[in-house]
Order: structure tokens, then sequence, then C-alpha cells
């Protein structure tokens, strides 16, 4: 996995266009979730980590369609190219290393001592969700006006 985040940061400088760095960033930041809740053995700082990250993505995207909406997605051969070929050579190192004799531990996100706090957590958010729905005004339509 450390050899895929390498390949996709390595691709980074290549790109041009907001949203292929936008997901260059959020497959990122899950290859390192990943990473980091394998060696924690816990999964609960990882999950934090992602959600925090599509969460500023997301912002991005909002922003980034309304300043340049009008800007086409051509995709790069080069970078498409650079991406297949890496991917080929990690698969195949990956095939002959030793890792398939690990196994994976996986944890419960949520333990017996966490879970009042997890309960209160998700019923805050879902109360969030429906007074931020109530007070946005469907009849004025979204953000961003048609020109």
């Amino acid at each position: 996995m450390m050899k895929m985040a390498i390949m996709m940061a390595s691709c980074l400088p290549f790109l041009t266009h907001p949203l292929s760095m936008g997901l260059i960033l959020i497959m990122e930041s899950i290859l390192i979730a990943m990473i980091v809740g394998m060696m924690n053995n816990s999964f609960f700082m990882s999950f934090i980590l992602i959600i925090t990250m599509v969460s500023g993505m997301l912002v991005l995207f909002i922003y980034m369609s309304s300043v340049a909406s009008n800007k086409k997605f051509k995709p790069s051969m080069k970078i498409i190219w650079l991406v297949v070929v890496s991917s080929i050579i990690t698969s195949t190192m990956l095939k002959s290393s030793d890792m398939e004799n690990h196994t994976l531990q996986f944890n419960m996100m949520t333990t017996m001592n966490t879970k009042n706090i997890t309960i209160m957590l998700i019923l805050y958010l879902l109360i969030t969700m429906i007074v931020v729905s109530n007070i946005v005004n469907i009849q004025e339509g979204p953000l961003r006006k048609k020109s």
C-alpha cells in the first residue's frame, strides 16, 4: 500500500485539473488511513481522517464547480500510461513479496466502552442535518445561479 501511495503522490505534480487533483488527494488519504489503521490496530483515527478529508474535498468541489464550471476535463495520456505501467510494476512486486504470510487484524470501531458517545454523536449529527435542512429555503434554488 505504501508503494501505491508513493505512486499516486508522484502523479500529482503532472495533473492540471482541480477535480483530478482532488481525486488523487482522496485516494491518497484513503491509503494513508488504511496504513495508519493497520499500524494502530484501530481504525477510529483513520475514519476521522477520511471524514475530514472528504468534507474538505466537498467544499473544494463546490467552489471549483461554481468558479470553473465550463472548464473541460481532458485526461492526459501521459498520466494514464504512467499509472498503468506503475500499477503493473507494483502488482508484480507485491505478488513476489511475502505479504501473503501476514494477516490483517481488524478491530471493531466501537467497543462497549465507547458505545454511549458513539450514539450521542450519531444523534447530534442527525439533529444537525434536520435543522440545516429546515433552515435552507428550497424555493430560492441552488447557491449558484444559472447565467
